[in-house]
């Protein structure tokens, strides 16, 4: 065996390597969990259910909604006022009534459309995009309310799927409670 010269063929044999660069990992991704979905838009205790009470609702087969009043242990005009949320994302209506639903928001969605009403006051402006879990205004007693608790605070919830089933009795509305 002969000698070998590096000498020779060193330049050679280094412009024939890659350059040395040093790997970079990305970070590795932990997956986040997806928020639960807001079930109801408030606590609180159902204080009339989907459906009942037919000889109120002479318009329906019953109550087109579900009613959210203070829970049990709660004075009610401390509970007045609480934050609102909705359940589904769209564009939110605020909307004065002065019988019926009183200030109510009107959320329009892609699946669904959502009725939140009795309220005090609007935390949104009308026309406002509104994701799920956003507040849209504060419980109260404005419009036509039925004494429920203290002085009528509750909100009154209701959901209509798309397409609208308008002739379901309810005007489309179902009980949110069960979907």
């Amino acid at each position: 065996m002969g000698s070998v010269n590096l000498a020779a063929i060193w330049d050679r044999v280094v412009a024939e390597q890659e350059p040395w660069t040093p790997q970079v990992l990305a970070p590795k991704r932990i997956p986040v969990p997806e928020p639960e979905p807001v079930r109801v838009p408030m606590d609180g205790r159902v204080s009339q259910a989907f459906g009942e009470h037919p000889e109120w609702y002479p318009r329906y087969d019953g109550h087109p909604g579900v009613d959210l009043a203070a829970p049990k242990d709660m004075d009610w005009a401390a509970w007045h006022g609480s934050l609102v949320f909705c359940t589904i994302a769209g564009t939110a209506y605020t909307i004065e009534d002065t019988s019926g639903y009183g200030l109510y928001v009107y959320i329009m969605g892609k699946g669904a459309d959502e009725l939140l009403a009795h309220l005090s006051a609007f935390t949104i402006p009308n026309g406002a995009h509104v994701n799920i879990g956003d507040v849209v205004g504060r419980v109260g007693y404005t419009g036509d309310c039925k004494p429920t608790g203290g002085a009528g605070t509750h909100l009154h919830w209701g959901i209509r799927p798309r397409p609208l089933q308008l002739g379901n009795g309810y005007r489309g509305y179902v009980n949110p409670l069960h979907l």
